[in-house]
């Protein structure tokens, strides 16, 4: 349970860090610009999608809003997981809410 409380705190931190950052940013550009970039879900043509470097890459490439996707698995445990279910991103099957977080991790 340690590790599953790491790793939200490190993702809240990341995920709070990253908007205020980015929220201060736009108001402080605001009238400057009129069009700003989002990365959905990191820079996921390089980087897993969701992933703490995909979220970093797309900062360090200067876009102006990082979208990524909170889901809560069977236990609780908040992971950044863009779809309702593992099949697509993982070799495992179902919907996050009926998976505990340990299931996820195998």
């Amino acid at each position: 349970m340690g590790h599953a409380i790491r790793i939200f705190l490190i993702a809240s931190c990341l995920l709070f860090s990253t908007v205020y950052a980015q929220s201060v940013r736009l108001l402080a550009e605001l009238g400057k610009k009129d069009i700003h970039i989002a990365a959905h879900r990191g820079m996921h043509t390089q980087y897993p999608e969701n992933s703490i470097p995909a979220i970093l890459e797309a900062i360090s490439l200067g876009v102006s809003i990082v979208e990524i996707d909170i889901r809560s698995t069977k236990d609780g445990v908040l992971i950044l997981m863009h779809d309702g279910t593992v099949d697509r991103t993982t070799t495992g099957k179902g919907k996050v809410s009926n998976l505990s977080y340990a299931e996820i991790q195998d």
